[in-house]
């Protein structure tokens, strides 16, 4: 049996493939129907091909499997386009409210305050200017009611 190896080398990975033949070997023929002083023998040759291996790919063949050390090569994080992702966002979204409290004294800040530190977005609008304590409370505030309107708030 004769055997073949073939290695092709790349710069990363390592392709082996393997081709195995085995040798021609003569048969002989015998014509029955002549006699015996006749007979002659006629070589026959048979090609018998094996199977090739299937291709083996070896990641780093200088370094023995036993000290091979684990390669992370991704990583399964939240992307901005992720379909998941996109349905919690609007969930989140749809469950928070665009709220107008007019009136920003004394009653309108303890409102505005619990209803920030609950997730929705919240709008002020008042005679006097509240504008610094609003901005430390993450509300926006509006001096004029046209301008708050037109922020299309869904709940006044």
């Amino acid at each position: 049996s004769l055997s073949l190896s073939l290695s092709l080398y790349s710069s990363t990975p390592t392709y082996i493939a393997m081709l195995s033949l085995t040798s021609l070997q003569p048969s002989t023929t015998f014509c029955s129907s002549l006699p015996s002083s006749h007979i002659h023998r006629t070589p026959q040759y048979r090609l018998s091909v094996s199977p090739p291996s299937p291709p083996r790919l070896l990641l780093t063949p200088s370094i023995p499997p036993r000290y091979r050390r684990l390669r992370i090569r991704s990583l399964d994080a939240a992307q901005p386009f992720d379909y998941e992702s996109q349905i919690s966002e609007r969930f989140a979204k749809s469950t928070k409210l665009k709220i107008a409290i007019i009136g920003f004294g004394n009653f309108g800040q303890f409102l505005a305050k619990t209803l920030v530190r609950q997730g929705h977005t919240v709008l002020a609008h008042s005679r006097s200017n509240h504008t610094d304590i609003a901005s430390k409370m993450g509300v926006s505030f509006f001096a004029d009611a046209d301008d708050l309107c037109e922020e299309h708030p869904e709940v006044m």
